[in-house]
């Protein structure tokens, strides 16, 4: 299966787009301000992003359906460090299959999608942070 296009904006309104980060590994997490497993999560996915910062990794926090100013809110009150995109209808988190928050899609340097992870995980034990040395080693 094809891995969706992804063009979004950032939450400062920036246009992002998956195709220009090919030769990076990316990781997009998909999640909302309601889900509980996905406010657990975010720590967790700042220390991994500071982790494989050096081995280029993209780790951006893709928001479900949520208003901007909720978004904005959100990030102010937790101090989020991650690049936040905006999926304000939906569509890309459908694309990809991202039904259940949080998941978080896998995308190798080539473009594909290779794994996902549904669900809250603490992303410094295995077999979730083997994956992610995978993906950021592969050539």
């Amino acid at each position: 299966m094809a891995t969706p296009a992804v063009q979004l904006n950032l939450a400062d309104g920036t246009p992002w787009n998956l195709a220009a980060h090919k030769g990076q590994p990316v990781l997009l997490n998909f999640w909302a301000t309601w889900c509980e497993p996905c406010r657990t999560e975010m720590p967790l996915l700042e220390q991994l992003a500071a982790r494989h910062q050096a081995q280029g990794l993209q780790l951006l926090a893709v928001n479900f359906q949520e208003s901007e100013s909720v978004v904005r809110r959100f990030v102010q009150s937790t101090n989020l460090k991650l690049p936040v995109l905006r999926d304000a209808d939906g569509a890309v988190a459908r694309a990809m299959g991202a039904n259940i928050f949080p998941t978080t899609v896998a995308i190798n340097r080539q473009g594909q999608a290779v794994f996902s992870v549904v669900g809250g995980c603490d992303w410094s034990r295995a077999p979730v942070s083997r994956w992610v040395e995978e993906l950021v080693q592969a050539g």
